[in-house]
Order: C-alpha cells, then structure tokens, then sequence
C-alpha cells in the first residue's frame, strides 16, 4: 500500500510574500532644496517657515552599494544664506549649484570653496567686512559658478560703501541664477547706494515680485521713494531765480 504525504505551505511562508520593493531615497529627491538658498532669514514670516522647515522629518537616505556610489557621486546638501534686517550671510554648505552652467568642479575645490566662503561670512556678522573680501575673493577663485558667493561679497561692498563693485557682484550673481531673490536685493542695496533711486525701486520691486512677503524690499522701495521725492524738491529750490530782465529802449542796444 503506498502513502502520499502532502505537504502544505502557508501563504505567509511563500517566497517574496509580504515584501514590497525598497524605495531608494536618491540625489534626484531636490523637494527640500528648493528656493532654500532665496530665504530672507530677517522676516516673521520666514523664520515660521525656518521652524515649519525644522520640524518637519526629513527622509533617511538609505546605503548605497558601492557600485551605485560610484555611478551617482557623493551626495552633498543645501544650507540658506541668512539676510536679516540688515541682511548678514550665514553658513553654507556645498550644493547642487557647484555644478551649474555646465561648470564641473573638483569635489575638494567645492569644499576648500565653502569653508573660505564661511570664513568670510563669520568676519562679515563681525563687521569686518575688508576680510571677509580677502575670503570672499578667494571663494570665487577656486568656485566662480557659485551665485551665492557674489552676492555675499556683494554685501561686504555694499557695506564698506563700495557701490560700484556691489553692483557689479549683484548683476554677476543674477547672470548664474535670474532667480536668485536676493540678489535683486544687493542690487537694489547698491543702487541706492549710487543715489540711481528709481533702479534701486524696480530692483527692490522685482525681489517682491518673486516674493510679496519680503517685508525688507518693501521698506526700501518706500525709503528710496521718498529719497526720490527729497531729491526733485532740493534740485527745484537750488534752480537759480528767473531774471526779471527789463525791455530796452529801441537805440541802446
């Protein structure tokens, strides 16, 4: 007589059962650096943003095999630049930007590039603002695609009432980044700065056009307005008085 045995295998215990394929977290996942490096720091509403930003969890990045390293690269990440009242640069970090406009530059330039940057930016909350150029400078030697350097050195100037080199580190930084919020800023600090007050409005208006909350860009477009109006009515009195010429008599001209 012959037996069969059968055997029955749980659902559970089949191969693959209950297994969902793993999501790789990678470079390609920019949802939280987006516009970061456009924050103005200075006002209400930005600093709730920052917390929001804080407290909100940020996806874990799972390992790389090594393979997969290799073909992608070493993942850097995005820190903001600080512009409060009197907008001050903060600590940076390297970014996706070191590689804009096609400009491939070497990891370790990148980052000798950021701690320069940071440097400068340290003496620049200090108020030394002639060595935070030295590093500034150097910073954009070794990184010239990096728009958020000019606009720092741009400040330093701005600062040290050096208006023309402001402005130029200001239109440089819009020339790599057209959306680079503050830098319409810097270029509306530096046209002010020259006394051309109705450029420094349209450049403080296109930073509110981009964002209506910059609460700082407000307060300068009505400042150089009224700067503006100070200017026509001190240019009306300095006219010289009209001469109150008498008609001479026909044969003694």
């Amino acid at each position: 007589m012959t037996v069969y045995l059968m055997v029955y295998q749980a659902p559970g215990d089949a191969p693959g059962a209950g297994e969902s394929p793993a999501q790789d977290i990678g470079q390609d996942d920019n949802s939280e650096l987006v516009n970061e490096d456009d924050l103005d720091l200075g006002s209400s509403f930005v600093r709730q943003a920052q917390k929001k930003m804080e407290n909100k969890p940020k996806p874990e990045r799972r390992e790389r095999s090594k393979e997969a390293s290799c073909e992608r690269g070493r993942d850097v990440s995005q820190d903001t630049l600080c512009e409060k009242a009197e907008p001050k640069p903060e600590r940076m970090e390297a970014g996706p930007t070191a590689q804009r406009n096609g400009r491939l530059v070497d990891q370790y330039k990148i980052q000798e590039s950021m701690d320069l940057a940071n440097v400068g930016n340290n003496l620049a909350n200090k108020g030394r603002y002639s060595e935070a150029l030295h590093y500034y400078s150097e910073a954009i030697g070794l990184n010239p695609g990096e728009y958020r350097f000019l606009g720092n050195r741009s400040y330093s100037y701005e600062r040290l009432a050096l208006y023309k080199e402001a402005l130029a580190d200001a239109e440089r930084s819009l020339e790599l980044q057209p959306n680079f919020i503050k830098g319409y800023f810097r270029k509306g600090k530096a046209l002010k700065g020259l006394k051309r007050y109705s450029e420094a409005i349209s450049a403080f208006q296109r930073a509110l056009s981009c964002d209506l909350n910059r609460v700082e860009a407000a307060q300068e477009v009505a400042d150089c307005q009224r700067k503006l109006q100070e200017l026509k009515i001190s240019t009306r009195e300095n006219l010289p008085a009209p001469l109150n010429l008498q008609p001479v008599p026909a044969g003694k001209c």
